[in-house]
């Protein structure tokens, strides 16, 4: 994320991160960071649950509103199983062997 376009006159101290199930109405704080720390990275989450991230700027006199909410996010690990192979062909038969083909 960006920092706000205004500060409300006074530094940024913090950048609270809240989550909500996408289920769900009730927004939690999932963490809170530095203000120079745009970026974070959520730890307590479900796997294969649903989410729904946003971000408020809080600065001495208080919390602002909230950025826009991401689409839902569900919660799985980026690596899977790969498709099949394609295009799966045979040739060079003999009584003992035969050659496979294969696209990848």
């Amino acid at each position: 994320w960006e920092p706000p376009e205004y500060d409300g006159g006074t530094e940024i101290t913090a950048y609270i991160i809240e989550l909500r199930d996408r289920t769900s109405t009730k927004w939690d704080t999932a963490m809170t960071t530095k203000p120079d720390e745009l970026t974070a990275t959520i730890t307590d989450v479900v796997e294969n649950k649903e989410y729904i991230f946003r971000v408020r700027a809080e600065n001495q006199v208080g919390v602002g509103k909230p950025s826009a909410a991401t689409r839902s996010v569900k919660i799985m690990d980026p690596i899977e199983r790969p498709s099949p192979p394609i295009n799966l062909d045979y040739s060079n038969q003999t009584k003992s062997t035969v050659q496979l083909t294969w696209d990848p």
